[in-house]
């Protein structure tokens, strides 16, 4: 069967209800923290905003692990970006569905602003990493931190957009060809476009309308780079 990919511009915590149970073999996403974030433009950077929406602590954290689990299967696994200042709230909820494994650290090549006199620069984000049942990582036992350049930020899209290197080496580690990845906070679209070059199938959300061209400029190129036709489905 040819790699199929549903992305839905839609609220995710509404309409993940649009995804059958249990048919999800890897969730990975990058949800709002809930730490506010936001940054100042910076010359030549293309991304569209400076805010994330639902980033003020809003989000129903406690609904959205409820869907998660619902939605994938018995041998699953899960990854999720998150942050030290709110790790808490997350780690959780997300040990309610799934068995916390390791809590992965993303070392980059560039560091935060911030407080420049009071605090140590930022160069790492966190990724909780789950399974459920006995789903084995692919390759060999890699150490639970890894190095991955940030994508330059005349080159973004969206203000927190992840590398195609970490999430197609994250994609790789927990899925096989043809297996079913869910991200309900797909941005830029990273997670589909690195599953159309690997011939995963993809279910995305987006809320945030400004992205839809982007992203689906961005999956169809992905498609042409693969060599092989894929399906496409919005809405």
């Amino acid at each position: 069967m040819i790699p199929r990919h549903r992305v839905h511009f839609k609220d995710a915590l509404a309409y993940l209800s649009l995804v059958p149970d249990q048919r999800v073999d890897l969730v990975l996403t990058d949800p709002p923290y809930g730490q506010d974030y936001s940054t100042g433009r910076q010359k030549q950077t293309v991304r569209k905003t400076t805010r994330i929406a639902n980033d003020a602590g809003e989000l129903d954290i406690a609904g959205l692990m409820r869907e998660i689990d619902r939605v994938t299967k018995p041998a699953s696994h899960c990854y999720i970006f998150t942050s030290w200042k709110t790790i808490d709230r997350w780690k959780g909820e997300f040990e309610k569905y799934f068995v916390l494994k390791n809590i992965l650290i993303w070392s980059k090549d560039n560091h935060t602003a911030g407080d420049l006199s009071w605090s140590y620069a930022q160069s790492y984000e966190m990724i909780l990493f789950g399974m459920k049942g006995r789903k084995r990582l692919k390759g060999s036992r890699d150490r639970d931190s890894v190095y991955f350049p940030k994508v330059k930020s005349h080159e973004q899209v969206h203000l927190l957009q992840k590398p195609e290197r970490l999430i197609e080496y994250l994609i790789g580690k927990s899925s096989n060809r043809g297996d079913v990845v869910l991200d309900p906070f797909a941005g830029s679209g990273t997670v589909g476009a690195c599953c159309a070059r690997l011939f995963r199938n993809s279910i995305q959300f987006e809320i945030d309308p400004r992205y839809r061209r982007s992203l689906l400029a961005r999956l169809r190129r992905a498609i042409a780079d693969s060599g092989v036709a894929q399906e496409v489905v919005a809405e």
